[in-house]
């Protein structure tokens, strides 16, 4: 990502500090973070918005390459480019919890399921499958919130405008009508529905695309790298994070 953002070195210093500060971002929405979290957050927050104003103030000065020279490029003389900029380069910064989430838990089902892993190991062509199953099987951010704009009947249920709903992303990615035998992980889902994981017009869902890429990039290493990799302890989850499920720790050797 700071490679993305074309980060010097010390701001990329920074932002690895950052990183697991903003971890919480996705999950307070839904789960307010105990007081102390929460300032924490915020503040984090407040750096990392620091820290981009001052690249994307120095693009402006002196045009350059990056994320935020592009997004600066793009939006050129419009009133909103500097905030558009910064908004993209904030999503780009926020995608880490999400891709490193994503990665940790296709690497878990891969190990929960070695015919799976086997073949990845043969053909690490296959990782772009891999992401796509575990987007279905477990997602990354999976509860999403939505605003009722208009008056509507959905699944026998009446929705008023203006009403808060939170859609279960990793329920309907198991829906046995859509996804047979839906708990299993398995590479051979063709002719299926898609899934609902990282949609568009969502905030991890306008970086689908970079999280998928790296997610591929990651799997392939460690098809190729780590053929023997293993776990050596349960895989710890971060508390009071119902939307990502977070990754704390994720022990392991090869």
């Amino acid at each position: 990502i700071a490679g993305l953002l074309a980060l010097p070195a010390p701001n990329t210093a920074a932002l690895t500090r950052l990183a697991p500060r903003l971890a919480p971002a996705f999950d307070a929405g839904l789960c307010p973070p105990p007081h102390p979290t929460a300032l924490d957050l915020l503040a984090a927050i407040g750096e990392l918005r620091d820290l981009l104003t001052d690249l994307i103030d120095t693009h402006h000065r002196h045009p350059g390459t990056g994320l935020a020279a592009d997004l600066l490029r793009a939006a050129a003389e419009t009133p909103t480019a500097h905030a558009d900029a910064l908004a993209g380069c904030l999503l780009a910064a926020l995608s880490i919890e999400t891709t490193a989430n994503l990665i940790c838990n296709a690497a878990n089902a891969l190990l929960d399921h070695p015919g799976q892993w086997r073949r990845l190991r043969d053909d690490p062509d296959l990782a772009p499958r891999v992401v796509e199953e575990t987007l279905r099987h477990d997602p990354p951010i999976r509860l999403e919130s939505r605003i009722a704009h208009t008056d509507l009947t959905l699944a026998g249920q009446h929705i008023t405008a203006g009403s808060h709903l939170v859609i279960c992303v990793e329920a309907a990615n198991r829906d046995p009508a859509a996804h047979p035998d839906p708990d299993r992980f398995t590479l051979d889902r063709h002719g299926e529905p898609g899934h609902l994981a990282l949609t568009p017009r969502t905030a991890a869902g306008l970086t689908a695309p970079l999280t998928r890429l790296l997610t591929e990039t990651a799997l392939r290493a460690l098809a190729t790298r780590l053929p023997t990799l293993r776990r050596t302890a349960p895989v710890l989850h971060r508390m009071r994070a119902p939307v990502t499920h977070g990754v704390l720790r994720f022990p392991a050797t090869s």
